[in-house]
């Protein structure tokens, strides 16, 4: 790796839903920086559907593009 370039950052992320007053079920996801203070947390909402499997695998969906778009580690 060059000397130029800062190191990959360990990034972690934790999916879960939450159920809405309606039944609809929120799908969420956790992003931190491994070493970075619990304040620059970050929560995203990946969108309301149905159940609560369809909200987790939204996501995982938006772990996986997140990655994806990400793939040094870097912000």
């Amino acid at each position: 790796m060059s000397e130029f370039l800062p190191e990959p950052q360990r990034h972690v992320f934790k999916a879960y839903a939450t159920k809405l007053k309606d039944g609809t079920f929120s799908g969420h996801v956790s992003h931190s920086i491994e070493g970075e203070p619990a304040t620059a947390e970050k929560i995203y909402d990946t969108g309301t559907v149905g159940t609560e499997r369809e909200a987790l695998d939204e996501a995982h969906a938006f772990i996986a593009r997140y990655v994806a778009d990400h793939p040094e580690g870097r912000e």
